[in-house]
Protein backbone atom coordinates (compact mmCIF):
# COMPACT_ATOMS: atom_id res chain seq x y z
CA UNK A 1 0.00 0.00 0.00
CA UNK A 2 0.80 3.44 -0.93
CA UNK A 3 -0.30 6.86 0.24
CA UNK A 4 1.69 10.24 -0.60
CA UNK A 5 1.28 13.71 1.73
CA UNK A 6 -0.41 11.40 4.71
CA UNK A 7 -0.61 14.91 6.32
CA UNK A 8 -3.32 16.09 3.87
CA UNK A 9 -6.57 13.84 3.95
CA UNK A 10 -7.89 14.70 0.93
CA UNK A 11 -4.84 14.39 -0.76
CA UNK A 12 -4.10 11.09 0.71
CA UNK A 13 -7.57 9.21 -0.12
CA UNK A 14 -7.13 10.70 -3.86
CA UNK A 15 -3.45 9.25 -3.95
CA UNK A 16 -3.79 5.87 -2.00
CA UNK A 17 -3.15 3.39 -3.96
CA UNK A 18 -3.32 -0.31 -3.73
CA UNK A 19 -1.14 -3.80 -4.63
CA UNK A 20 -4.00 -6.30 -5.82
CA UNK A 21 -3.40 -9.81 -4.90
CA UNK A 22 -5.87 -12.87 -4.85
CA UNK A 23 -8.88 -12.40 -2.15
CA UNK A 24 -9.20 -9.03 -3.11
CA UNK A 25 -12.78 -7.60 -4.41
CA UNK A 26 -11.92 -4.49 -6.95
CA UNK A 27 -13.89 -2.49 -9.73
CA UNK A 28 -12.66 -3.55 -13.24
CA UNK A 29 -13.99 -2.32 -16.48
CA UNK A 30 -15.21 -6.39 -17.60
CA UNK A 31 -16.15 -6.95 -21.80
CA UNK A 32 -12.83 -5.85 -22.83
CA UNK A 33 -12.90 -8.45 -25.02
CA UNK A 34 -16.12 -8.19 -26.77
CA UNK A 35 -15.42 -4.61 -26.50
CA UNK A 36 -12.49 -4.71 -28.97
CA UNK A 37 -14.22 -7.51 -30.98
CA UNK A 38 -17.15 -5.10 -31.20
CA UNK A 39 -14.57 -2.12 -32.82
CA UNK A 40 -13.15 -4.41 -34.91
CA UNK A 41 -16.65 -5.24 -36.07
CA UNK A 42 -17.07 -1.57 -36.84
CA UNK A 43 -13.56 -0.94 -38.57
CA UNK A 44 -14.93 -3.34 -40.86
CA UNK A 45 -17.61 -2.06 -41.42
CA UNK A 46 -16.58 1.14 -42.42
CA UNK A 47 -13.61 -0.32 -44.91
CA UNK A 48 -16.05 -2.17 -46.36
CA UNK A 49 -18.48 0.79 -46.90
CA UNK A 50 -15.80 3.09 -47.82
CA UNK A 51 -14.18 0.67 -50.47
CA UNK A 52 -17.86 0.00 -51.90
CA UNK A 53 -18.40 4.36 -51.95
CA UNK A 54 -15.23 4.84 -53.77
CA UNK A 55 -15.76 1.66 -56.38
CA UNK A 56 -19.26 2.78 -57.54
CA UNK A 57 -18.09 6.74 -57.76
CA UNK A 58 -14.96 5.51 -59.95
CA UNK A 59 -17.81 3.45 -62.58
CA UNK A 60 -20.35 6.08 -62.07
CA UNK A 61 -17.20 8.88 -63.04
CA UNK A 62 -17.61 7.20 -66.70
CA UNK A 63 -20.81 7.93 -67.25
CA UNK A 64 -22.50 11.62 -68.79
CA UNK A 65 -24.64 13.22 -66.93
CA UNK A 66 -27.90 12.74 -68.97
CA UNK A 67 -27.13 8.78 -67.91
CA UNK A 68 -26.95 9.70 -63.82
CA UNK A 69 -30.03 11.57 -64.32
CA UNK A 70 -31.79 8.76 -65.49
CA UNK A 71 -29.95 6.09 -62.38
CA UNK A 72 -31.12 8.49 -60.26
CA UNK A 73 -34.88 8.75 -61.36
CA UNK A 74 -34.96 4.79 -61.82
CA UNK A 75 -33.88 4.48 -58.07
CA UNK A 76 -35.90 6.97 -56.67
CA UNK A 77 -38.86 5.11 -58.17
CA UNK A 78 -37.66 1.72 -56.63
CA UNK A 79 -36.97 3.54 -53.07
CA UNK A 80 -40.65 4.95 -53.07
CA UNK A 81 -41.50 0.81 -53.29
CA UNK A 82 -38.99 -0.52 -50.86
CA UNK A 83 -40.47 -1.24 -47.27
CA UNK A 84 -37.24 -3.53 -46.24
CA UNK A 85 -35.63 -1.15 -44.10
CA UNK A 86 -31.94 -2.59 -45.05
CA UNK A 87 -32.82 -2.54 -48.81
CA UNK A 88 -34.01 0.63 -48.64
CA UNK A 89 -31.16 2.04 -46.93
CA UNK A 90 -28.77 0.66 -50.03
CA UNK A 91 -30.76 2.46 -51.98
CA UNK A 92 -30.91 5.91 -50.37
CA UNK A 93 -26.89 5.05 -50.13
CA UNK A 94 -27.10 4.77 -54.04
CA UNK A 95 -29.30 7.46 -54.92
CA UNK A 96 -26.93 9.86 -52.79
CA UNK A 97 -24.31 8.93 -54.54
CA UNK A 98 -25.78 9.95 -58.09
CA UNK A 99 -27.11 13.12 -56.59
CA UNK A 100 -23.62 13.77 -55.18
CA UNK A 101 -21.77 12.89 -58.72
CA UNK A 102 -24.24 15.55 -60.02
CA UNK A 103 -23.49 18.12 -57.63
CA UNK A 104 -26.81 18.11 -56.21
CA UNK A 105 -25.41 17.95 -52.47
CA UNK A 106 -28.67 19.44 -50.33
CA UNK A 107 -30.28 16.47 -52.28
CA UNK A 108 -27.11 13.25 -51.62
CA UNK A 109 -27.31 14.81 -47.93
CA UNK A 110 -30.79 14.71 -47.44
CA UNK A 111 -30.56 10.68 -48.68
CA UNK A 112 -27.97 10.24 -46.40
CA UNK A 113 -29.52 11.73 -43.43
CA UNK A 114 -32.87 9.51 -43.79
CA UNK A 115 -30.50 6.20 -43.83
CA UNK A 116 -29.34 7.74 -40.52
CA UNK A 117 -32.65 7.74 -39.35
CA UNK A 118 -33.47 4.30 -39.99
CA UNK A 119 -30.13 2.84 -38.35
CA UNK A 120 -27.17 4.44 -36.88
CA UNK A 121 -25.21 1.56 -37.49
CA UNK A 122 -23.41 3.11 -41.01
CA UNK A 123 -20.40 4.31 -39.88
CA UNK A 124 -18.84 5.44 -43.35
CA UNK A 125 -22.15 7.33 -43.77
CA UNK A 126 -21.11 9.58 -40.88
CA UNK A 127 -17.76 10.63 -42.79
CA UNK A 128 -19.72 10.87 -46.36
CA UNK A 129 -21.78 13.64 -44.14
CA UNK A 130 -19.54 15.05 -42.86
CA UNK A 131 -17.36 15.49 -46.51
CA UNK A 132 -20.53 16.72 -48.12
CA UNK A 133 -21.25 19.36 -45.14
CA UNK A 134 -17.86 20.49 -45.94
CA UNK A 135 -18.24 21.25 -49.46
CA UNK A 136 -21.12 23.41 -48.64
CA UNK A 137 -18.05 25.11 -46.27
CA UNK A 138 -21.10 23.95 -43.62
CA UNK A 139 -18.33 23.05 -40.99
CA UNK A 140 -20.19 23.06 -38.19
CA UNK A 141 -22.48 20.33 -39.56
CA UNK A 142 -19.73 18.74 -40.52
CA UNK A 143 -17.98 18.60 -37.03
CA UNK A 144 -21.71 17.50 -35.46
CA UNK A 145 -21.55 14.61 -37.66
CA UNK A 146 -17.93 13.41 -36.29
CA UNK A 147 -19.03 14.09 -33.24
CA UNK A 148 -22.10 12.01 -33.42
CA UNK A 149 -19.88 8.86 -34.79
CA UNK A 150 -17.20 9.36 -31.72
CA UNK A 151 -20.49 9.48 -29.56
CA UNK A 152 -21.98 6.70 -30.86
CA UNK A 153 -18.49 4.75 -30.64
CA UNK A 154 -17.85 5.62 -27.45
CA UNK A 155 -21.57 4.32 -26.28
CA UNK A 156 -20.93 0.86 -27.49
CA UNK A 157 -18.19 0.53 -25.68
CA UNK A 158 -19.54 1.74 -22.34
CA UNK A 159 -22.61 -0.68 -22.81
CA UNK A 160 -20.16 -3.42 -22.86
CA UNK A 161 -16.78 -2.64 -20.76
CA UNK A 162 -18.80 -1.82 -17.52
CA UNK A 163 -16.98 -1.06 -14.88
CA UNK A 164 -18.16 -3.92 -12.42
CA UNK A 165 -17.09 -4.84 -9.23
CA UNK A 166 -14.78 -8.45 -9.80
CA UNK A 167 -12.97 -10.90 -7.40
CA UNK A 168 -9.42 -11.66 -8.06
CA UNK A 169 -9.62 -15.38 -7.56
CA UNK A 170 -5.64 -16.56 -8.54
CA UNK A 171 -2.83 -14.35 -9.94
CA UNK A 172 -1.44 -16.24 -13.41
CA UNK A 173 2.32 -17.39 -13.42
CA UNK A 174 4.77 -15.13 -14.46
CA UNK A 175 5.23 -14.50 -17.98
CA UNK A 176 1.84 -15.64 -18.89
CA UNK A 177 0.91 -12.35 -20.68
CA UNK A 178 3.29 -9.32 -21.74
CA UNK A 179 1.81 -6.17 -19.94
CA UNK A 180 3.50 -3.15 -18.20
CA UNK A 181 5.48 -3.98 -15.49
CA UNK A 182 3.43 -2.34 -12.61
CA UNK A 183 0.76 -5.03 -13.87
CA UNK A 184 -0.03 -8.40 -13.44
CA UNK A 185 -2.73 -11.30 -15.07
CA UNK A 186 -5.29 -12.47 -12.51
CA UNK A 187 -8.28 -14.90 -12.98
CA UNK A 188 -11.40 -13.15 -11.81
CA UNK A 189 -14.68 -14.13 -10.70
CA UNK A 190 -17.78 -11.36 -10.80
CA UNK A 191 -19.59 -10.30 -8.90
CA UNK A 192 -23.44 -9.15 -9.15
CA UNK A 193 -26.42 -7.62 -7.27
CA UNK A 194 -28.98 -7.40 -9.45
CA UNK A 195 -32.37 -9.59 -9.55
CA UNK A 196 -31.42 -11.73 -12.19
CA UNK A 197 -28.14 -12.64 -10.84
CA UNK A 198 -30.00 -13.66 -7.71
CA UNK A 199 -32.51 -15.69 -9.26
CA UNK A 200 -29.84 -17.25 -11.72
CA UNK A 201 -27.92 -18.12 -8.11
CA UNK A 202 -26.40 -21.79 -8.12
CA UNK A 203 -26.80 -23.39 -4.77
CA UNK A 204 -23.17 -24.89 -3.96
CA UNK A 205 -21.41 -23.11 -6.55
CA UNK A 206 -22.01 -19.21 -6.24
CA UNK A 207 -21.88 -17.66 -3.19
CA UNK A 208 -23.86 -14.75 -1.30
CA UNK A 209 -22.34 -11.87 0.67
CA UNK A 210 -23.29 -8.59 1.95
CA UNK A 211 -20.93 -5.52 3.32
CA UNK A 212 -21.13 -7.26 6.72
CA UNK A 213 -18.94 -10.01 5.81
CA UNK A 214 -15.82 -10.90 5.31
CA UNK A 215 -13.88 -7.47 4.42
CA UNK A 216 -16.84 -5.99 1.97
CA UNK A 217 -17.78 -3.28 4.05
CA UNK A 218 -17.37 -0.97 0.84
CA UNK A 219 -20.35 -3.55 -1.03
CA UNK A 220 -22.60 -1.12 -2.13
CA UNK A 221 -25.37 -3.70 -2.52
CA UNK A 222 -27.12 -5.40 0.26
CA UNK A 223 -26.56 -8.85 -1.08
CA UNK A 224 -24.32 -9.52 -3.95
CA UNK A 225 -23.79 -12.90 -6.08
CA UNK A 226 -20.28 -14.35 -6.49
CA UNK A 227 -20.55 -16.06 -10.01
CA UNK A 228 -18.08 -18.25 -9.98
CA UNK A 229 -18.92 -19.60 -13.32
CA UNK A 230 -18.01 -15.85 -14.57
CA UNK A 231 -14.59 -16.51 -15.09
CA UNK A 232 -12.14 -14.20 -17.08
CA UNK A 233 -8.49 -13.55 -16.85
CA UNK A 234 -7.91 -9.58 -16.65
CA UNK A 235 -4.52 -7.58 -16.36
CA UNK A 236 -4.46 -5.47 -13.06
CA UNK A 237 -2.21 -2.84 -12.02
CA UNK A 238 -2.07 -0.61 -8.62
CA UNK A 239 -5.94 -0.49 -7.18
CA UNK A 240 -7.26 3.20 -6.98
CA UNK A 241 -8.78 4.09 -3.42
CA UNK A 242 -12.32 4.45 -5.17
CA UNK A 243 -11.76 0.91 -6.99
CA UNK A 244 -10.81 -0.71 -3.80
CA UNK A 245 -14.04 -2.91 -1.91
CA UNK A 246 -11.97 -5.28 -0.39
CA UNK A 247 -11.53 -8.39 0.20
CA UNK A 248 -12.78 -12.09 1.08
CA UNK A 249 -11.77 -14.06 3.94
CA UNK A 250 -8.98 -16.87 3.40
CA UNK A 251 -11.23 -19.61 4.11
CA UNK A 252 -13.97 -18.18 1.73
CA UNK A 253 -11.24 -18.00 -0.84
CA UNK A 254 -10.13 -21.69 -0.31
CA UNK A 255 -13.66 -22.98 0.04
CA UNK A 256 -14.36 -20.95 -3.68
CA UNK A 257 -11.02 -22.42 -5.22
CA UNK A 258 -11.68 -26.34 -4.11
CA UNK A 259 -15.66 -25.99 -5.59
CA UNK A 260 -13.85 -24.28 -8.76
CA UNK A 261 -11.47 -27.42 -8.65
CA UNK A 262 -14.15 -29.94 -8.36
CA UNK A 263 -16.61 -28.14 -10.86
CA UNK A 264 -13.80 -28.76 -13.50
CA UNK A 265 -12.52 -32.55 -13.05
CA UNK A 266 -16.47 -33.47 -12.73
CA UNK A 267 -16.56 -34.04 -9.07
CA UNK A 268 -19.00 -31.28 -7.94
CA UNK A 269 -22.52 -32.99 -9.23
CA UNK A 270 -23.44 -29.50 -11.06
CA UNK A 271 -23.23 -31.42 -14.89
CA UNK A 272 -26.63 -30.86 -16.61
CA UNK A 273 -28.58 -34.49 -16.60
CA UNK A 274 -27.82 -36.10 -20.44
CA UNK A 275 -30.67 -35.41 -23.34
CA UNK A 276 -32.58 -38.27 -23.96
Amino acid sequence: MVTMNPTIPWMQEKMWMHEPKARDVIVLSLGVHEAAAALHAEAQAFQKGIQAYFQEKQALARLPLARLRTLQLSEEHRLAQEQEPHARIQTLLRVAMLCEMQDNLPAAILRLESALEISAELPDVYIRLSSLYERQKRYAAALTKYQERAARLQEKVARIAKPRPVLLLRKAPAGYRTLPSNYACFLCCGLSSSAAARRSYIEGFDEKVTPEDDNLMHLKAPESVIRLGFLEWMPVGPVKAAAYIGSISPTRHLRLMKKLSLYLRGRLGLDAPPQT
